[in-house]
Formats: C-alpha cells, sequence, structure tokens
C-alpha cells in the first residue's frame, strides 16, 4: 500500500496522527485500506459472519489505538493487519477455551427418566411426610394439656410415683 504523501491525500502516518479529532482523516485511511483487511480475514477465517466481524473490529481498534502506532516499528498498513491478526488469534483462544468448557459438560451424566421418577418419589413421600406431621400437630393440639405431652414424646408434669413437689 502507499504510504506516501501525494498532492491530495495525506500520508498514513498523518492520518493516523489526526485519526481521533477528524472523521475525514479515518474515512481517508479506512478507504485506503479496507480491501487489504477483508482479503486478510478471508484468508483466514471460514465465516463470511466472521470476516465482516474482524474487518470492523480491526477499525474499531484503530481508532482506540492510533496513538499507539509508532512509525518506528513498521509502516502504517503492517501494524492495521497486525491488529487484525492479533484478533483473530484472540478470537480462536475464546473458541478453543468455550470448547473445552463444553466438552467438560458434556462428560456428565445428565439426568435420565429412571432418576426423574426417583426425585419425584422422593419429593412425594417428603410431601406426605409433612402433611401427616401437621395432622399430627393439629390432632394434639386439641387434647387435653396432659394427654397432649405424653403423645408428643414430652414428659407429663406429674410427679413420679414416690416423689413429692
Amino acid at each position: 500500500m502507499d504510504t506516501e504523501s501525494t498532492d491530495s491525500e495525506p500520508a498514513d502516518e498523518d492520518l493516523l496522527r489526526r485519526l481521533s479529532s477528524d472523521p475525514a482523516a479515518f474515512e481517508v485511511f479506512y478507504r485506503r485500506h479496507v480491501d487489504r483487511v477483508i482479503g486478510f480475514a478471508a484468508r483466514r477465517v471460514t465465516d463470511p459472519a466472521d470476516a465482516a466481524d474482524l474487518v470492523a473490529a480491526t477499525f474499531v481498534t484503530v481508532l482506540t489505538a492510533a496513538r499507539s502506532y509508532d512509525p518506528g516499528r513498521g509502516e502504517p498498513g503492517a501494524w492495521l493487519l497486525g491488529i487484525a491478526a492479533r484478533l483473530i488469534v484472540n478470537a480462536r483462544r475464546r473458541k478453543a477455551r468455550e470448547s473445552a468448557a463444553l466438552a467438560r459438560i458434556a462428560g456428565r451424566r445428565l439426568i435420565g427418566p429412571s432418576d426423574i421418577e426417583r426425585l419425584e418419589e422422593r419429593i412425594d413421600a417428603a410431601r406426605s411426610s409433612q402433611a401427616e406431621s401437621a395432622r399430627w400437630r393439629r390432632r394434639s393440639s386439641r387434647l387435653p394439656r396432659s394427654c397432649a405431652a405424653r403423645t408428643s414424646g414430652r414428659r407429663s408434669r406429674r410427679p413420679k410415683p414416690g416423689r413429692t413437689r
């Protein structure tokens, strides 16, 4: 790519310096490099939507990172493709982590129909037990106080034979 200044258009280095304050500078830089970034992306990703996302993310990154461009380290076109390459690597790492997490989950045994039946039986038994306990509490509350104490398992207040209070 030609990064030299012509009579009508400034050099890429100048455009990058003006990017944050001059929308026209971004437009010129974008139009000058978009085909190169599209070609780069198309050779490295298989899905056209991923390529479009990569191109967009690359130029968004250019907007936020233009101040970090160092002309001593290379030409702006190489810097731009370096951004795209880094975004591709990051996306592949993210996909690898997601795949590994899904593989860990996939290896686990899921609840089957017999497990669900057993769970339903346990839930029903717990509900039945709770209902029975509530019935016994209601019945014992209607008994005279001395009988209620004996049916609930507590000791009555009557002294034992041979003892006095």
